[in-house]
């Protein structure tokens, strides 16, 4: 539309021009020059896509007004002169906006009236339209480049965060897969192996066994199914469900009772209020060192889990005792839990250490930020 409303204005401006006052006569034929314009104005079609080849071909019929004064495509010069300010780099807009300028003083030149009269109306007309129009337009044409320029940058760096973050997300979620998988599977294991070693001695007692190894495989699935369910969606609403709470640690120290641990569990200190992404490191602090310690120190070693609020610390401490582990029961590790916990607690600004005590054993030590402490009603009604 704007090609074809440009070509029809400058054919209407050639067939009514009046020829008779202009400084040099001549010109093309009639048809001619109505093709050499419709030429121009079907090339701005296609100025978006190479707006510098449009400008050429325009600018050479306008140009034709040094062998043909009566032709003055104005109208399709400066819409190929906006398309390259706005597509090209700096100094090819500069080049173009001084070819149009050219073009716009041999129209000037053409027009230009005979003897002294209308010399300051001419003046000021041709500085207007032959001047400060391209000019406003050239310049109008470079704040939108510069403005889409700014657009694309922001939309590269939207989609460079947006990339970073999901990358840090799978990062983060490999973790959650791999303390669930880990501390489930490793109950699972333990258990069987404890059913086979009764098996031959007290057949009754395999079904209880039986009955947890079925839980903690229910619940694994459960929790590897959240988490893809994690994976594969855009939102976030999937992932705070599948985030376990403070309110859950006992659940999870009821699992590792049930598998054989002989865990004690002491709070010390009001309780106060967790950050989200704080209230889920302190209960992977808890379960990786619970399947630390029945890897290495076996099902029958003593834990002691303490949780000490030092307001504005939480600290966390889980001791086992010195055990023994299952003979010929192997290890299942990946060698990243505790490198893992560590990166986790870091990065919600706590800090984790770890010991092997000299007299055996180990422990696993992780100091927490507290966001807030609860008021009197909310602790009465942890309480």
């Amino acid at each position: 539309m704007i090609a074809a409303a440009a070509g029809a204005f400058d054919v209407t401006t050639y067939l009514s021009a009046d020829t008779s006052g202009l400084r040099h006569g001549g010109g093309f034929p009639v048809p001619v020059g109505v093709t050499l314009i419709i030429i121009g104005a079907g090339a701005l079609v296609f100025r978006r896509r190479w707006p510098t080849a449009v400008f050429v071909v325009v600018w050479c019929v306008g140009f034709s007004a040094v062998i043909a004064p009566d032709m003055q495509p104005i109208a399709i010069v400066l819409v190929a002169l906006y398309g390259v300010a706005v597509a090209a780099n700096r100094y090819v807009a500069v080049f173009a906006l001084i070819a149009s300028i050219g073009v716009m003083g041999v129209t000037a030149v053409n027009t230009g009236p005979i003897g002294t009269t209308h010399w300051v109306s001419w003046l000021l007309g041709t500085i207007v339209a032959d001047i400060l129009l391209p000019g406003a337009i050239w310049s109008f044409g470079r704040f939108r480049h510069r403005s889409l320029g700014r657009i694309r940058a922001l939309d590269q760096e939207h989609r460079l965060a947006l990339e970073t973050a999901r990358r840090d997300e799978r990062l983060r979620l490999s973790h959650e897969l791999h303390d669930i998988v880990s501390h489930t599977v490793n109950v699972m294991t333990l258990q069987a192996a404890g059913a086979r070693a009764i098996m031959g001695q007290d057949p009754s007692r395999v079904e209880p066994t039986l009955e947890v190894i079925e839980r903690a495989g229910v619940q694994a699935m459960n929790e590897l199914q959240r988490l893809l369910g994690v994976l594969r969606a855009d939102g976030g609403d999937q992932e705070q469900a599948s985030q376990p709470l403070l309110a859950d640690l006992p659940g999870l120290l009821e699992t590792a009772r049930s598998s054989g641990q002989r865990v004690e569990f002491v709070i010390n200190g009001p309780p106060g209020e967790l950050d989200p992404s704080v209230e889920l490191a302190c209960y992977r602090v808890v379960q990786e060192a619970l399947t630390n310690a029945r890897k290495y120190a076996g099902p029958s070693a003593n834990v002691a889990v303490g949780m000490e609020w030092v307001p504005p610390q939480l600290v966390i401490t889980v001791r086992n005792e010195p055990g023994s582990p299952i003979p010929g029961q192997p290890v299942l590790s990946t060698g990243n839990g505790l490198a893992g916990l560590g990166e986790r607690v870091r990065l919600v600004g706590g800090q984790l250490e770890t010991e092997s005590l000299p007299e055996g054993g180990f422990v696993v030590r992780a100091v927490l930020p507290v966001a807030s402490m609860r008021t009197d009603a909310a602790q009465r009604a942890v309480h």
